[in-house]
C-alpha cells in the first residue's frame, strides 16, 4: 500500500456541488471535484467549462496518464489525431496514453464537460502551466 492509499478514507466520500478546487487556466475553468488526495492517487475528476472561441488544449500526447472527456452542455471540437470532430452532450472521448488529443469550443454557446484523469496528479500541471496557446 502506498502512502497516498493509506490516507484514503475507508468510507464513501460525498462532495457537495461547491466542494472542489477551481483553477482558471487560459480561459478554461477547471473545477477539480476529486484529486489524488481523495482517491489514493488512482484518479482525479473535474468539471470544466469554456466560453465560445476558447481553446482548451492544443493537440498533444500524454505518456503518463489517460484522460476521458464527457460533454454535458454545448459542443466541444475534439482533436483525435486523425482530424477533428464535434461532440455534443452525451459524447465521450477516451484519450488513452500515447494518443493525440486536444479540445476547443468552436460553437456559439459555452461548453461544459467532465474529465477523468487516471492516475491522478495531472492537476498539478494546471497550477504550473497557465499560458494560452492557439491551434
Amino acid at each position: 500500500m502506498t502512502d497516498d492509499q493509506a490516507h484514503v478514507s475507508a468510507r464513501p466520500l460525498l462532495r457537495r456541488p461547491q466542494d472542489g478546487e477551481l483553477l482558471d487556466v487560459a480561459g478554461v475553468a477547471h473545477f477539480f471535484r476529486l484529486t489524488g488526495e481523495h482517491t489514493g492517487g488512482h484518479f482525479a475528476f473535474e468539471e470544466f467549462s469554456l466560453a465560445p472561441g476558447t481553446i482548451g488544449a492544443r493537440p498533444h500526447v500524454h505518456d503518463g496518464h489517460d484522460e476521458y472527456f464527457y460533454v454535458l452542455e454545448g459542443e466541444l471540437t475534439l482533436h483525435t489525431g486523425d482530424g477533428e470532430l464535434t461532440a455534443g452532450p452525451g459524447h465521450l472521448l477516451a484519450a488513452t496514453r500515447g494518443t493525440p488529443h486536444g479540445f476547443r469550443n468552436a460553437g456559439p454557446v459555452p461548453a461544459r464537460a467532465l474529465c477523468l484523469y487516471t492516475p491522478a496528479g495531472y492537476r498539478d500541471s494546471f497550477a504550473v502551466h497557465r499560458a494560452s496557446a492557439r491551434w
